[in-house]
């Protein structure tokens, strides 16, 4: 695809947003959809007793897929495989949890292996049935007994249930308790749960007034989905979701297609099943075929009719389009399709978008069916334009006549170059016209380039029309005194073209018209760096930071901190002094090893501060105190319970 090509196709799909604007699914699973999600579900032996979370997930997505066609899933031998590997997971009864048997037991139903029911496997399982255990233990233990061909204690289970959902009524617990509740016999089991429904759907979370979702995202919608309509068809009740809810759990499937993991991709894939035919509600997805751009020489409108799984509904359909584009006609069936429906519509259509609006009416009437009715697609009728009565020329500023304009036509170009100064202006005018309506219109994209033939700078204008008269013209008028800065006054040749574009015109072009030698004044002739943007450079040295530091505070004479350290010292002169005249009583000092410790402890504690002082920071004299500290004191507790027992002694 060329340049151009690819240019117009963004404009196409960027003017216009081609969305569904009604309820409508307007998407299913697609052919590459399902190969995406197939590779999700590869399983690669040897199989080992960690992967029984993948490949639980895996079978149930590719049986899915491949309409529970066992052999092209698994080869014999790996299926062997696999039974061996479960079964060894189940008869190992002093290892086993409840996880592992939900998953592995689920594998031995998925792919028909030999039932291991062992009488400690079902005590094992059985004891997870009882007070006290979460949902999640519930669900799992049940379904395990279920996958081995067990029967439930339906009274019983119904009570424990109902106990474990009023401790734990979260979003996953209630999906799981609808879950399980379905497998439930009686309906005096079941009538608990019914009242539940309401009171879970009403949590969901709108989004866009197109999507509702529960809090926690895939998983957790999809289970609660899964439960509320396994529930309600095993209790037979109404399923609680209106049509319009439905569509709209049903549109927020159908947006997480992309997953990327094989347990979110299953628990999709099971949920959309369930749509594909239940008893109670089947959306229909109507969605556009293709390209919406349609023309004269295509008229065609093509669209797809099918279930959530991108099949057919199984049904013969009468397909209805109606809208000023169409009138009320009805689509035809494509052979070797049954998805897919055409209308051909009339000639004398006009060009723009329209919103076709299309209802699926079954030939035999089905309640379950939702979404089939005013369903929205639209569509581009494009159209081809001829450019005429083109006309350039250079004109003095003050002119109002425009004697010196020269005709051209599409798609020749000027021979001779123009030339014009900055007191004069360059005028094109240009009338476009629908080939088909014959009338002249506008078009979104109108622009005039201009390319310095040295630089390669380019200069876009936009081409305004004049819509006061019947016949719309479009004249460009660029006065070079006033526009010289857009150009950075930068004299020379440029290259001038003319870029007509719009997303209902089928043949949009660019049409170089020729050459304009521009002149400004020298006194505003720019550098050659000025001339040519992209030579400047963008790594050149860049200016030097100077930081300006504070001054530091003057500090105060030496007199002053003199003055303060004698001050600092009087006290303990006045102390020597004191024992000098009182005198100093040694006679009581024991002679032993802690007397001697602990003064040396105490003397290095205030050597220590005197280091503090001078040159230690907090944090080293901390370290170092905390060693003498501890040393000083446990000297010090001896001496003084030394002299403690020698004056108790002389008492």
């Amino acid at each position: 695809m060329t340049r151009k090509a690819a240019f117009f196709a963004f404009l196409l799909n960027c003017c216009v947003y081609f969305a569904h604007s009604s309820l409508t699914p307007n998407t299913f699973l697609e052919d590459e959809d399902r190969l995406r999600l197939l590779s999700l579900f590869q399983l690669n032996p040897p199989f080992a007793a960690s992967d029984v979370v993948k490949i639980h997930y895996s079978l149930i997505g590719s049986l899915i897929l491949k309409n529970n066609d066992l052999n092209s899933v698994l080869p014999s031998k790996d299926k062997a495989d696999l039974c061996t590997l479960c079964d060894g997971i189940l008869t190992n009864v002093e290892q086993l949890n409840v996880e592992n048997a939900y998953f592995a037991s689920s594998i031995v139903k998925l792919i028909g292996c030999k039932t291991p029911n062992s009488p400690k496997l079902i005590s094992v399982l059985n004891a997870y049935l009882k007070e006290g255990s979460t949902v999640a233990e519930l669900h799992r233990a049940a379904n395990s007994l279920l996958n081995i061909g067990q029967s439930l204690d339906s009274p019983k289970l119904s009570k424990i249930l109902q106990t474990a959902l009023k401790n734990d009524e979260s979003l996953l617990s209630t999906g799981l308790a609808f879950q399980l509740a379905s497998n439930l016999k009686g309906a005096e089991n079941l009538q608990p749960f019914v009242e539940k429904i309401s009171d879970v759907v009403v949590q969901a979370d709108e989004i866009d007034g197109r999507l509702l979702q529960f809090e926690g995202g895939l998983g957790i919608t999809a289970n609660i989905i899964l439960g509320i309509y396994s529930f309600a068809t095993a209790a037979n009740k109404p399923i609680g979701l209106t049509n319009d809810q439905s569509i709209k759990f049903t549109n927020y499937f159908l947006s997480r297609k992309t997953v990327q993991t094989p347990k979110s991709a299953a628990e999709l894939l099971q949920v959309l099943k369930l749509l594909v035919d239940n008893k109670y509600h089947i959306p229909v997805c109507v969605s556009r075929y293709q390209s919406p751009a349609i023309s004269h020489s295509n008229p065609v409108i093509s669209v797809r009719v099918a279930n959530v799984m991108g099949k057919s509904l199984g049904r013969d359909l009468k397909v209805t389009a109606n809208s000023e584009l169409t009138g009320k006609k009805n689509f035809q069936s494509v052979q070797g399709d049954s998805t897919l429906f055409a209308l051909k519509i009339d000639n004398k259509a006009r060009r723009g978008a329209y919103n076709i609006s299309i209802d699926v009416t079954p030939s035999k009437a089905d309640p379950r069916l939702i979404g089939n009715t005013n369903a929205v697609v639209k569509v581009i009728m494009m159209t081809e334009i001829s450019i005429e009565n083109v006309e350039i020329g250079v004109v003095d500023s003050d002119q109002v006549t425009s004697s010196k304009l020269t005709e051209l036509k599409y798609p020749s170009s000027i021979t001779q170059v123009l030339e014009a100064d900055y007191q004069q202006k360059l005028i094109l005018k240009f009338v476009l016209r629908d080939k088909i309506a014959g009338d002249t219109m506008t078009a979104h994209q109108a622009f005039v380039l201009f390319v310095n033939e040295e630089s390669k700078q380019e200069i876009v204008f936009v081409a305004e029309p004049d819509t006061s008269k019947p016949e719309i013209v479009y004249k460009f008028d660029l006065n070079l005194n006033t526009r010289s800065k857009d150009f950075s006054h930068i004299s020379g040749r440029y290259q001038i073209s003319l870029i007509i574009g719009d997303f209902v015109v089928s043949n949009p072009f660019v049409w170089k018209l020729g050459s304009v030698k521009l002149t400004f004044p020298a006194s505003r002739e720019a550098t050659q760096a000025e001339k040519a943007p992209w030579m400047k450079t963008h790594y050149s040295m860049k200016p030097e930071i100077k930081h300006m530091f504070r001054q530091q505070e003057k500090r105060p004479p030496a007199i002053v901190s003199d003055t303060f350290s004698v001050l600092v010292c009087v006290p303990f002169l006045i102390l020597l002094g004191l024992w000098a005249k009182l005198g100093i009583n040694l006679k009581n000092i024991p002679i032993c090893l802690s007397v001697v410790i602990f003064h040396v402890g105490l003397g290095s504690i205030f050597a220590l501060f005197a280091c503090f002082w001078l040159k230690l920071n907090m944090f080293t004299t901390i370290k170092y105190l905390l060693g003498l500290g501890l040393i000083t004191f446990l000297s010090g507790h001896s001496l003084l319970s030394r002299l403690a027992s020698k004056r108790a002694e002389q008492k």
